[in-house]
């Protein structure tokens, strides 16, 4: 049996994406950090107020029914045993059981267990403060009876969204998602999950065998197998559009079939008009490259050279036509045929794995008179949604077409930030009574209304060795520091700013960040310190006109804007070589914002003058 397992179609969703979805969501806060209710079934009674971590999940081949959940934190629970109240705060471990349930809903392929789904397995715990409870009490939360309260609880909050990972849009699928007989069926394999849908349209209907279905992603993240029996219910969607383009010459079609053959999709039909009739038949092959020419443009003044480039991108090219009547009155039809089915692919688009792991790799069809598109990238970088979050790394890896199956393959990476400390290095002498902030970034997954995680904020004169401030509390609100230089000192020349990031469990301490920025007080600022300048930007107007094929040349576009604002004391290279169509040019003894502002406003300020370089984070003045 091939990968597809008999299904129409079949996925592969890697363990490593699962969990990478979740912590991204639960660093977006759209997972719960808490969980807080009282636990029903009782007496006796007890209370939670957990906070969690970011959950696990553990794809392992020897329970293909179920995926292992890892859950784990700390925080209160309380008993009432014998009406006398019990409250501690403990660390908890949970290890659950999952079936892993799927539905559709739309486009969309969503993990949706029930709360029968869900089997606690092991549950642990110790006090951290508080003292131990009662031996009564302690031998009761330890149970089978309190278990099964507890896993009736969370399956009621799972399966409510307490482990809302983001789904999965499967529109790449086509119309096998309308087309879909029956709840998708999932499998566990070590490493992997994978989820098989049938079909029963157009006379084509699949029963595919879950048993059957291994991990056939190979060395990437995310991989599809379409079943080459319901290729045909793909391109459903695609014969009233091809009918309608082909009907524009004057011709009807009369049948049309999709298939698969080793390397390509063929494409055979029958179309008519008053004349007669015609057979043709052509080939649909992938380019997973494309290039596009350069070119010499005159321009007003000398020439404008263009670069030819080569770029990774998944295109179809019509190979192979063949029409069993004259060519040049029909072959327009295969012509027309070929520019529907292959003028656009949409392609695979994770926008956020906060909302969704997959976006869509679909064979849209386009109408003839849409005019051509450059292919679209295999490789992206898709920006967060939420600010300051991470980057995520798509690329469409592999997309084969095999008398077995078509197979695409795409691998994800996101660009987790480090953890940082970010301030000022330096300052002017009459600047210090400006206040200054100073920004710690937490390590991913680590939140700020986590009650353990704790920020210690410390400040000393560096020349004598005095503890200026010495401030620790709990991380909540407190991951920016602001203070006034000279409110600490008039005298201080150097001033260290220290921030430790740590968690504290009881006696155990865990630290997550323990930096620290020298920030110099360095002469006064003579006037005139910083300029910047109005100018004229005159950009060529080089486009490619993809229908033609060729670079055209439009006039310039004039745009007047600001320049950065450069230092005058320590100039970079750029602030001597301005604009020949600078209009003013303003120097000011001032930055135009507060400097408590200045990470916020940095687009304001030269990279190389405030910073020294575009990818450093520590600004001075």
């Amino acid at each position: 049996m091939s990968a597809h397992a008999g299904f129409a179609a079949a996925v592969t969703i890697r363990e490593r994406v699962l969990n990478d979805s979740l912590l991204l969501s639960y660093d977006a806060g759209n997972i719960s950090h808490w969980l807080s209710a009282p636990i029903p079934n009782g007496p006796p009674d007890v209370a939670v107020s957990f906070f969690l971590e970011p959950p696990r999940v553990e794809c392992s081949g020897a329970d293909s029914q179920s995926l292992i959940v890892r859950m784990r934190g700390w925080g209160g629970m309380q008993i009432t045993w014998n009406g006398a109240i019990q409250a501690r705060n403990v660390r908890w471990e949970m290890h659950l059981l999952m079936r892993p349930r799927f539905v559709l809903e739309g486009v969309d392929l969503r993990l949706r267990p029930e709360h029968t789904d869900i089997t606690l397995s092991g549950w642990t715990f110790e006090v951290l403060s508080g003292g131990p409870y009662s031996p009564e009490a302690d031998l009761y939360l330890q149970s089978g009876i309190f278990r099964s309260r507890l896993e009736h609880a969370l399956g009621v909050a799972i399966a409510a969204g307490l482990l809302d990972i983001p789904p999965i849009d499967v529109s790449f699928l086509g119309s096998i998602v309308s087309a879909t007989s029956m709840e998708p069926r999932a499998r566990v394999r070590d490493g992997a999950i994978i989820v098989g849908l049938d079909v029963a349209a157009g006379g084509i209907e699949t029963t595919g065998n879950a048993q059957l279905l291994t991990d056939f992603a190979r060395n990437n993240d995310i991989a599809v197998v379409t079943n080459p029996i319901a290729v045909p219910v793909t391109f459903q969607d695609a014969e009233a559009q091809i009918r309608d383009a082909v009907a524009e010459r004057g011709a009807t079609l009369e049948s049309l079939s999709i298939t698969v053959e080793e390397g390509r999709f063929r494409v055979t039909g029958k179309a008519s008009r008053s004349e007669g009739s015609v057979h043709f038949s052509f080939a649909v092959i992938p380019v997973l490259f494309h290039f596009r020419p350069g070119a010499l443009l005159p321009a007003r003044k000398g020439t404008i050279e263009v670069k030819p480039r080569m770029w990774p991108a998944l295109g179809f090219q019509v190979a192979d036509v063949s029409v069993d009547v004259n060519k040049s009155t029909w072959v327009i039809i295969a012509e027309v045929v070929g520019a529907v089915l292959t003028g656009a692919v949409i392609p695979l688009i994770i926008e956020d794995l906060v909302r969704g792991v997959t976006r869509q790799v679909t064979f849209a069809i386009r109408s003839q008179e849409v005019p051509p598109q450059p292919p679209p990238p295999r490789l992206r970088r898709l920006e967060s949604r939420v600010p300051g979050g991470p980057t995520v790394r798509l690329m469409i890896e592999e997309f084969e077409i095999r008398t077995a199956g078509v197979f695409t393959g795409i691998t994800l990476r996101p660009d987790i930030p480090p953890p940082v400390l970010i301030g000022l290095t330096s300052i002017p002498r009459n600047f210090t009574g400006n206040p200054l902030r100073y920004r710690v970034r937490l390590p991913f997954g680590k939140l700020p209304d986590d009650p353990s995680l704790r920020v210690r904020w410390t400040i000393v004169d560096l020349d004598s060795g005095t503890i200026l401030v010495n401030e620790d509390d709990v991380a909540r609100d407190r991951l920016d520091f602001e203070f006034v230089p000279e409110n600490l000192g008039l005298g201080v020349s150097r001033f260290g700013v220290m921030c430790r990031v740590y968690r504290t469990l009881g006696p155990q301490i865990t630290d997550f960040l323990n930096e620290g920025i020298t920030l110099q007080v360095r002469p006064p600022l003579a006037s005139g310190g910083y300029v910047r300048w109005r100018y004229d930007v005159k950009n060529p107007q080089v486009e490619f006109n993809q229908e033609a094929g060729v670079w055209w040349y439009a006039p310039e576009k004039v745009t007047r804007r600001w320049s950065a604002i450069h230092r005058t004391d320590r100039p970079c290279k750029m602030a001597d070589k301005r604009s020949r169509y600078t209009h003013a040019t303003e120097f000011l003894n001032a930055l135009p914002f507060s400097l408590n502002q200045i990470i916020e406003r940095r687009a304001q300020l030269c990279d190389y003058c405030f910073f020294g370089g575009t990818g450093k984070t520590l600004p001075s003045l």
